[in-house]
């Protein structure tokens, strides 16, 4: 068999190019409808938008105006690429199978999104210029705290951050990855530009002192990924983190009281500052030592002190945020998505068992790529969605 089959997907109609075209040929509505073999009804209602031509009438359309099959049709705009903030063990950036994995969650929450509540604007906004620069970073920290009415000594709280990301209108999303996760493997940050949402998916099983730095970190990112990506992006999230949790007005008391002790004496007092403002001794003495570098003072040399061996050791003593959260290490699917819902406020598990439903089954293949847990995790999630 001869010839071919012309097939056009949700194309519409390049009405101005159409009608620009109409008018250099001198064709008048009538004219047009007749050289395609249409009424002039049809010609008409396609120059107005209410309907489009069949695929072989689009290519006669084309022909008569004597124009190419791509300049009569007018592409949709592509989705914009969802933005994805993911680092794994040691700050490395992600790669192979674990980018993989960053990019398909983020994209499963884009398709998610119709099941989610629309998102909230109420008061703080993204920072529409930002730099990862030190002095840009304190100013924004700065404006935060103000914000939750805290002075540059108080103390950040679980209930001050929460409160940021309610008012930003993120969408948080609890989950349990298990309690050996380190670094930047225990959360991860969605920004959907389409609708400007952003999505936080964080680690319950991180360790009780890094909680509150993981969920600054986040929100660092929330204020900047529509603008700023991969180490600069990076290095924004960890000063905003560092900045709005331990200031350097906190700091510079701090770094006064170590004033020139060494070893475990100076130790102890990272530790007690630490414990007070509920983060880990490593914020404390990055703090320290921005401080003294600003006061060309040197760093306190904290680390040259066997200061990781200290640290390795009290962190084998501090328990995990899970075990604080709901009395166990081994928390039920049940467990994590009432929490998600009663602390967090989380729409996602609700959105999730929404789609599964939907679906007419269980979806634990679904919920696995888009939670990034196990499929045995995802399949446990899958049954306690379908049951509530």
């Amino acid at each position: 068999m001869g010839g071919f089959v012309v097939i056009i997907i949700d194309l519409m109609l390049n009405i101005q190019v159409i009608q620009t075209k109409r008018k250099e040929l001198g064709l008048s509505g009538a004219e047009l409808a007749a050289m395609c073999g249409v009424s002039r009804e049809a010609v008409s209602n396609w120059l107005k938008g209410e309907s489009e031509p069949r695929p072989s009438k689009t290519v006669q359309l084309a022909k008569v105006l004597g124009l190419d099959l791509k300049d009569v049709l007018e592409l949709p705009p592509l989705p914009l690429e969802p933005v994805v903030a993911y680092r794994t063990r040691r700050n490395r950036e992600v790669s192979g199978p674990a980018a993989d994995a960053a990019q398909e969650l983020a994209l499963n929450f884009r398709h998610l999104q119709s099941y989610l509540p629309a998102r909230a604007k109420l008061g703080i906004a993204k920072d529409l210029e930002p730099k990862a620069t030190e002095g840009h970073v304190r100013m924004v920290a700065a404006d935060m705290r103000s914000r939750l009415g805290l002075s540059e000594m108080d103390i950040v709280e679980e209930t001050h951050l929460l409160s940021l990301f309610r008012h930003f209108g993120t969408i948080l999303v609890p989950v349990f990855w298990g309690l050996d996760k380190q670094n930047h493997e225990n959360a991860l940050s969605v920004y959907l530009p389409e609708s400007e949402t952003s999505i936080v998916i964080f680690n319950i099983g991180c360790k009780v002192d890094d909680y509150l730095y993981w969920l600054a970190h986040e929100f660092g990112h929330c204020l900047s990924l529509h603008a700023l990506q991969g180490k600069d992006g990076e290095t924004y999230a960890e000063q905003f983190a560092q900045q709005f949790l331990f200031p350097v007005e906190a700091a510079a008391v701090c770094s006064t009281e170590i004033g020139k002790l060494t070893g475990l004496a100076a130790f102890k007092v990272v530790e007690a500052w630490a414990k007070k403002y509920g983060i880990s001794p490593v914020t404390v003495l990055r703090g320290v030592d921005r401080h003294r570098a600003t006061r060309e003072q040197g760093a306190s040399k904290l680390e040259d002190q066997n200061f990781w061996t200290r640290y390795g050791v009290r962190q084998k003593s501090v328990g995990s945020m899970v075990e604080s959260l709901l009395g166990t290490e081994s928390p039920t699917a049940e467990l994590i998505i009432k929490i998600a819902v009663e602390r967090y406020g989380s729409p996602a598990y609700d959105a999730l068992a929404t789609l599964q439903k939907r679906d007419g089954g269980r979806l634990p293949t679904v919920i696995q790529s888009t939670l990034m847990v196990s499929f045995a995790d995802a399949m446990a999630l899958s049954f306690a969605l379908w049951r509530s």
